[in-house]
């Protein structure tokens, strides 16, 4: 994996190259297969933060990534908050000149049954989420603000859709789903009056 993404790196210049992901389990374990590089199907675009955005195969993680070292001076992992590769990825992308997807799986997750992901969605779960838009709210208003109507389409109105079902999805508590949308209706409304949302965007079904 790593070999030929440093290959489609210097070949493409690239700041960034992303491959595809194959998810798997202890119960399914997918043997290496070897990668003919001459064969990779490579895409690259030139505006890595729309990419991001409007492509569904480039995933909000940082794994599968190779990024050159002097991207990331300056960029941290925000501390003590759960979903902090949101907020990350944004900023990554926005300082990228480019990035090269690979159309092919080069990048095994796994996927642990007890895992952080795969556990109830709870309040203080609901709590970061919103707190990571707001960072990404707060870092594009400064540093991209003539992409805001997007960021807000693309990154902002999804996230709250999908904070939303996974409450309803990954909790089945129905107290503890009333308190989280409780919260939820307390920020949405004032994410709404700082036109963080748009009630015409947030529609429950999400893919």
């Amino acid at each position: 994996m790593f070999f030929c993404m440093l290959e489609v790196m210097e070949r493409e210049r690239a700041d960034i190259v992303n491959c595809l992901i194959s998810k798997t389990s202890a119960a399914a374990v997918h043997p290496l297969q070897s990668v003919k590089k001459d064969r990779l199907k490579v895409k690259v675009y030139k505006d890595p933060l729309k990419a991001f955005m409007e492509e569904r195969r480039i995933q909000t993680g940082s794994y599968a990534r190779l990024y050159k070292k002097k991207l990331l001076e300056g960029i941290r992992f925000e501390p003590k908050v759960r979903y902090e590769d949101i907020p990350f990825a944004v900023q990554v992308m926005n300082k990228a000149k480019s990035l090269a997807l690979v159309s092919e799986p080069l990048y095994f997750y796994f996927q642990h049954p007890e895992s952080f992901i795969h556990q109830p969605f709870t309040e203080e779960k609901a709590r970061d989420y919103f707190k990571v838009m707001r960072l990404v709210w707060e870092y594009c208003q400064k540093n991209c603000p003539e992409r805001m109507c997007v960021v807000r389409r693309f990154i902002l109105n999804s996230r709250f859709k999908m904070l939303t079902n996974q409450t309803v999805r990954r909790q089945k508590d129905k107290d503890i789903q009333r308190r989280i949308f409780d919260l939820v209706q307390t920020n949405v409304r004032e994410m709404y009056q700082k036109k963080m949302l748009s009630y015409e965007g947030l529609k429950l079904k999400h893919k």
